[in-house]
């Protein structure tokens, strides 16, 4: 029995996440998206199943995150 892989970009936080900031002002969260967002083309012209588990850029959590894992279909 064979599997399909499936890649799953988690960004980071979200800009509504308190103290997720540098003191000289990085942002995790923005450098989070924008790395995925380069990353997954890349990811997907190499024939990998990609999926977002956040596109926004606000916080969902861990048990939507956990949601999004399970509910996939592999």
């Amino acid at each position: 029995m064979s599997r399909r892989l499936v890649i799953i970009l988690d960004a980071a936080h979200g800009k509504d996440v308190a103290g997720k900031c540098s003191p000289d002002g990085f942002k995790e969260y923005k450098w989070s998206r924008q790395f995925i967002f380069k990353l997954k083309p890349r990811l997907e012209s190499a024939g990998f199943r990609v999926e977002l588990s956040n596109s926004t850029e606000n916080e969902i959590g861990l048990s939507k995150r956990a949601a999004f894992a399970t509910a996939l279909e592999v």
